[in-house]
């Protein structure tokens, strides 16, 4: 199942270097969910 996610983490990664390097230095908002904000591990891996 965790080699499942770092799969599916990685294929995302993949599919957004088209965009991230479009706007290379540029500044990116990120939006996270309550429940990501809520999470214990949010504030452990920062």
């Amino acid at each position: 199942m965790i080699k499942e996610r770092k799969t599916e983490l990685v294929e995302g990664f993949r599919h957004s270097v088209p965009y991230i390097n479009t706007h290379r230095g540029k500044t990116f908002v990120i939006m996270l969910g309550g429940e990501a904000i809520e999470h214990d591990n949010f504030f452990q891996h920062r």
